[in-house]
């Protein structure tokens, strides 16, 4: 049985809610006339779905959203509105809002929209409950020397993270950075063999060789090998080139200030900004990207210190 929680201060059209709820499968609905009553609601009883108007008294429908969405993650939230446009669909989509319904189309809508909501809701829930029975994962991937190929891995790479919940979004933007510098690192530096201070001297001198490069032997045939290795305690990310590879040793120190400012160096230093650990072989063509499992607020606390320590330089 799947249960609704509608939110709407006028009694008058609740008769009318319920009515259309009823094409709902297995379904039953319960009413309140406020967010704050909502709420309370939601802290003693589970619901698939909370469907609420946006003009209350109290607490209104933005306000409910933005609060459940930080107290009951998983409760899909739909909003409706007597008066709206496209600018307040958006900005109820953009806060979070599974749905957006204008009250003169919810005879033809809501039904339809709410069955929709929970089923993908129901889906995703048993999805969570199979990923709970994950307890590892490893994937590779062979790509040519494309810069275009680039972000489609690296979007791959980042759901990764999300799937085995190893980090909140916030931490898997500052990953996907650090991965984006290591495959380009992997691609120029290392396939192509471009030198690192020539993008601080000529910017465009630098993708041009780069292009040039890439239909040329021996470059052209070179590939970038990528594993991910993933599991309950944490991620970890291989990226490993055909290049000659460079000496490990000559890698300058990314705390000082001197190589903090220059772009050649700005690469190394968001790899050890944002990953827990980064490793090289011993031939420089393989680096190895590690970032554990976020178990607590002293974990965000921890790495968002490390953040700010770089945010000027970055």
């Amino acid at each position: 049985m799947s249960r609704i929680l509608v939110v709407d201060d006028c009694v008058d059209i609740q008769p009318i809610i319920r009515k259309l709820l009823c094409r709902v499968p297995d379904s039953i609905s319960t009413f309140v006339t406020d967010g704050k009553s909502a709420l309370e609601m939601l802290e003693h009883e589970s619901y698939e779905l909370v469907i609420s108007d946006i003009e209350m008294p109290v607490m209104d429908g933005f306000q409910l959203l933005r609060e459940a969405k930080k107290r009951f993650k998983s409760t899909p939230i739909m909003l409706m509105a007597a008066e709206g446009n496209e600018q307040t669909a958006m900005h109820a989509l953009n806060l979070g809002a599974a749905g957006y319904v204008p009250k003169q189309q919810l005879k033809q809508n809501l039904a339809e929209t709410a069955g929709r909501i929970i089923n993908s809701s129901e889906i995703n829930a048993k999805r969570e409950r199979l990923l709970e029975c994950m307890n590892t994962s490893e994937c590779h991937f062979t790509i040519e020397n494309d810069r275009v190929l680039i972000p489609t891995v690296l979007s791959r790479l980042q759901c990764s993270l999300r799937l085995f919940d190893i980090c909140d979004e916030s931490e898997r933007l500052r990953v996907r950075m650090a991965l984006d510098e290591a495959v380009a690192n992997a691609l120029y530096h290392g396939n192509l063999e471009i030198d690192s201070e020539l993008k601080e001297d000529d910017f465009a001198e630098f993708y041009s060789i780069a292009d040039q490069r890439r239909t040329e032997e021996p470059y052209s045939n070179r590939k970038i090998y990528i594993t991910e290795r993933l599991s309950r305690e944490g991620a970890r990310f291989t990226i490993r080139d055909e290049g000659a590879g460079f000496d490990v040793d000559s890698i300058p120190d990314p705390t000082d200030p001197e190589n903090l400012m220059r772009a050649s160096g700005r690469g190394i230093v968001i790899m050890n900004a944002f990953m827990d650990e980064v490793i090289y072989n011993e031939n420089g063509n393989e680096v190895t990207l590690v970032k554990y499992r976020q178990t607590s607020e002293t974990d965000a606390n921890d790495l968002s210190e490390v953040e700010n320590n770089f945010a000027a330089f970055v």
